[in-house]
């Protein structure tokens, strides 16, 4: 079984934070807490172990960031914000 994956610039964690303008807190939390960045899309382990290095694909993590910016926000309870002052 081959798995896809996709084209791109990929690079190592240091760099990804340095070309998106974010920490590597921010980075790691967006993949791990918020799941906003898919394996084999926006990051891969370059070995099967726990620890192993990350690599980042900056232009696919750039499109996800686009895409956020016309979100609406929401609220704890999950309402947006605009139902909320109506």
């Amino acid at each position: 079984m081959t798995a896809k994956i996709a084209a791109g610039s990929w690079v190592p964690t240091k760099a990804a934070c340095e070309q998106l303008h974010i920490s590597r807190f921010t980075l790691l939390r967006l993949k791990n807490n918020y799941c906003r960045l898919q394996g084999g899309t926006h990051w891969l382990r370059i070995s099967p172990t726990a620890t192993a290095p990350i690599l980042w694909n900056i232009e696919a993590i750039r499109e996800s960031m686009a895409s956020w910016s016309t979100e609406k926000p929401e609220t704890s309870n999950g309402q947006t914000l605009a139902a909320v002052n109506a």
